[in-house]
């Protein structure tokens, strides 16, 4: 036990030790450990398989698709023409020459043009190679294509560049920057609350500047880790992870720094202040940290891929932060002093606050203890009300909810819906054994709602 108290306040203690500290956690988390977080993009694993579920159906056609027909890293492209009053004689001569066009930026067979049955549209079906690791390139050919379609089509002949490949150029440009933005966002958020919190203007950059070494320490670590295999890290956990490192950072910084300042009240060294506020808040911020990275590995029972390797990158995160909040937080604090709290500094005068006691919270912690029933009973009240709101929710879009605007991936979807069966560009891939092929052909035209069964491959 007093190892472990001795530890918790090392960082606290008179003299050059908290200087090195601080120094050394400078240079291994912020140089060593951002290093190593920026890179955390290059072993992301965005392909179907990593998202779906392992023991799906789909899931094993993805991989019969990439071990035997050599599918992998392909995505569909469709392109969709339409023209108001049916297709002239220029434009199907254009759109059979963009099958040329369209040549050099996708890979293995394309399709002859296929022309709808009312003759005002006609589609082209492709595949895009794509690399996980090398989505720009890929969007970067995408946006290519279409300038080429576009800038051959006839003067009212409408082109669209759709289908997987097209919608996921348009997710791209939707999402480009977020990361970047939800981060921005989340630090100008919290920092308005910290000095709200605080009434300084100086307070506030410490706990945010602890939280972002934090998130680019657990990076680093998230980056080794599956570098080597050991976890799954995709686009989605690797966005989430730096907002919840600042928003569970900031959050244990709060206990901290509440408890360190009421501290210097009753204590004139700052060190000894600042060892009993992380003994103090150490229960509180173990079990906020345990309850929620526990919550997190609770994901690893998921059934989708995505979820599941969600789990483990957050509860790394959260571990990473507690770690960092209870020794790099303290000891940047005691180095710079009381003036940090500019300019309401607390000042040593054990009458303002009695050991234990808070003004506020004494009131508060007294009525709760007095009226113990009530309140845990009109809590109850309140959470059950809200806990209503779950009921009436509904998760699921189409791909044209997905998008705040219209794409030109949705409207050509949304053409290709008016003038060609459900499935037409997207047909559905059915694998089977050779020798039961004719019988499988057979089966599938027999199920309701199939419009066209195309030759086995």
């Amino acid at each position: 036990m007093a190892r472990a108290d001795a530890l918790l306040t090392f960082s606290t203690r008179r003299g050059w030790r908290k200087w090195v500290a601080v120094l050394l956690s400078l240079f291994v988390l912020g140089a060593l450990a951002g290093a190593l977080g920026s890179k955390i993009a290059d072993v992301e694993k965005n392909n179907a398989d990593s998202f779906l579920p392992g023991s799906a159906e789909s899931t094993q056609a993805v991989h019969i698709a990439e071990d035997i027909f050599g599918s992998a890293n392909k995505v569909g492209l469709t392109i969709v023409f339409t023209r108001t009053g049916g297709l002239t004689d220029a434009d199907k001569a254009a759109i059979t020459a963009d099958g040329a066009v369209i040549g050099k930026y996708v890979v293995g067979q394309k399709s002859q043009a296929v022309f709808s049955k009312d003759g005002a549209a006609a589609l082209l079906n492709a595949e895009m190679a794509i690399d996980e690791h090398q989505a720009t390139d890929f969007v970067n050919n995408v946006k290519a294509l279409r300038t080429a379609v576009h800038a051959s089509a006839p003067a009212g002949l409408n082109v669209y560049v759709s289908g997987q490949a097209g919608a996921s150029t348009d997710f791209f440009d939707a999402f480009a920057g977020l990361d970047s933005t939800l981060l921005m966002a989340a630090g100008i958020i919290v920092a308005l609350l910290l000095i709200i919190t605080y009434r300084s203007p100086v307070l506030w950059v410490v706990p945010l500047f602890s939280a972002f070494i934090a998130s680019q320490a657990a990076a680093g670590l998230v980056y080794l880790l599956a570098k080597n295999d050991i976890i799954t890290v995709n686009g989605q956990s690797a966005a989430l992870l730096p907002i919840l490192c600042i928003g569970v950072g900031t959050d244990y910084a709060l206990l901290l720094i509440s408890r360190y300042r009421e501290e210097l009240h009753a204590y004139e060294d700052r060190h000894e202040a600042m060892g009993v506020a992380v003994r103090r808040t150490f229960p509180a911020i173990l079990a906020s940290a345990a309850t929620v990275a526990l919550a997190m590995l609770v994901l690893l029972l998921a059934e989708l891929n995505s979820n599941k390797g969600l789990g483990p990158v957050l509860a790394i995160g959260v571990a990473v932060v507690f770690v960092t909040m209870l020794l790099f937080l303290p000891a940047v604090l005691v180095c710079l002093g009381r003036w940090v709290f500019w300019p309401f500094i607390p000042r040593h005068d054990s009458a303002l606050v009695t050991e234990g006691q808070h003004p506020l919270w004494s009131r508060i912690s007294g009525f709760v203890v007095t009226h113990a029933r009530r309140v845990w009973l009109a809590t109850a009240v309140v959470l059950v009300a809200c806990a209503f709101g779950a009921t009436t929710l509904h998760i699921g879009q189409s791909n044209a909810d997905t998008f705040t605007k219209k794409t030109e991936a949705i409207t050509g979807l949304s053409a290709l819906a008016q003038h060609f069966p459900a499935g037409e560009s997207q047909p559905v891939d059915i694998y089977a054994k050779p020798d039961s092929a004719t019988a499988l052909v057979a089966a599938v035209k027999g199920v309701a709602d199939v419009a066209s069964v195309g030759d086995p491959q």
